[in-house]
């Protein structure tokens, strides 16, 4: 009796090459081609911005995650800062301005650990 092995069972077929797809970045390329030219300032000025704040974001998060300056539960990002700065530390200086900048917003003004532990 001949052993059977598994591809015994299938057929085997070439596989077929894949038709090339619009990438998301093409497919939202016409979509705003077709608006209006004023939206398209307004969508290079919020993208700008968004770019902007996700820097600080990420300056706010190394930050957060720099053990140099000490725990930050407990505490906002401000007091931490002043905190590191009292100690002489020396916290990053543009910290400050960018948390006051954002007052109103958690995003900015809590760690990055406010509300997880």
């Amino acid at each position: 009796m001949a052993t059977r092995t598994l591809r015994d069972h299938f057929e085997v077929k070439k596989a077929q090459p894949r038709s090339p797809r619009k990438s998301q970045q093409q497919q939202q390329q016409t979509s705003t081609s077709s608006r209006g030219s004023s939206a398209k300032v307004a969508a290079a000025t919020s993208s700008a911005e968004d770019v902007q704040a996700q820097a600080q974001l990420s300056a706010l998060k190394t930050f957060d995650l720099d053990m140099r300056y000490g725990p930050c539960a407990g505490m906002t990002r401000l007091e931490r800062w002043q905190r590191a700065k009292d100690d002489g530390l020396n916290p990053p200086a543009e910290l400050p301005a960018i948390i006051t900048s954002h007052s109103d917003d958690v995003q900015f003004t809590e760690s990055l650990w406010f509300g997880r532990i």
